[in-house]
């Protein structure tokens, strides 16, 4: 059964999520973040604790005065878990038009052609950027969306359109949008005039003025 690219971009993207948490605990686990000293009143629940000696004058059913080893590295790293990888995920979905060359064209890779690419060919690419001298940055899009690795995927008009707006607006369209390019691909079948046009939209220029 073939594996489709949207499921492999999925679930790398869930492997990247996991890396970040094992990263963050990790660092947590080093740190200098100590144990916190509480009040438990709960001493028909003390198995979850790790409670020090009662006293003599303790009787059952008694409040009990423990000191309880908080695992604050674990409830810190389910924070950061949602931060953190929140923002990897975005960064590797869709297009970093702004940042650095060598981040631009991962980016493309992710949000395009749905991998990670090797050493030598991001090498290959930045060399393309520096060869163009005209919009560099659009032109190596267009390659991409051109390429015949990404014409072997054989994306229909929906997949296409989305990846169109993850890799040129670095967003995700609204039903609205993805059904009126959809309907447009139908009537004039031109995918390579829609990657200009989606570059030449106003969206586009006003997402190029802000980058530093």
């Amino acid at each position: 059964m073939p594996v489709s690219p949207e499921l492999l971009v999925c679930t790398w993207a869930h492997i990247r999520r996991i890396q970040v948490v094992i990263n963050c605990l990790l660092f947590i686990r080093n740190s200098d973040i100590g144990n916190v000293s509480v009040v438990s009143w709960m001493d028909d629940r003390k198995d979850f604790f790790e409670c020090g000696d009662r006293s003599a004058d303790d009787n059952k059913g008694g409040v009990m005065m423990c000191n309880i080893s908080l695992k604050i590295p674990v409830a810190v790293s389910v924070f950061l878990f949602f931060i953190i990888s929140t923002s990897v995920l975005a960064a590797e979905s869709y297009v970093q038009r702004c940042a650095d060359d060598i981040t631009f064209v991962g980016s493309l890779y992710s949000s395009i052609l749905g991998r990670v690419p090797g050493e030598a060919e991001i090498k290959k690419k930045l060399e393309l950027l520096e060869g163009y001298k005209n919009f560099p940055r659009e032109k190596l899009i267009c390659d991409f969306f051109d390429s015949a690795e990404y014409k072997d995927l054989k994306k229909d008009n929906r997949s296409f359109v989305l990846d169109l707006f993850h890799g040129t607006l670095g967003r995700e369209p609204d039903d609205r949008e993805l059904n009126n390019k959809i309907a447009a691909l139908v009537e004039r079948n031109d995918r390579s005039m829609m990657v200009w046009g989606m570059i030449g939209s106003q969206e586009y220029k006003k997402k190029i003025k802000k980058c530093p």
